[in-house]
């Protein structure tokens, strides 16, 4: 049938004059939780090699933060 779903990007539906809206109701989601417990893995800066395979291999499913 060649039946399709198409839609716009969130470039769309997100503007200029709703950008700061739409920015505070997601944080505000994740303040609440949301999105469930995020909790970033920290790494010295002197481990981002270390880092940097971990990302590789799969190793973490969260956010990883490099620190100076």
């Amino acid at each position: 049938r060649g039946i399709r779903l198409v839609r716009g990007s969130t470039g769309q539906h997100v503007t200029k004059d709703n950008l700061q809206a739409a920015a505070d109701a997601v944080f505000a989601a994740w303040r609440t939780g949301v999105f469930g417990a995020v909790t970033a893995r920290k790494y010295p800066l002197s481990e981002a090699q270390q880092a940097h395979a971990d990302i590789l291999e799969r190793r973490n499913n969260g956010p990883m933060v490099l620190v100076p």
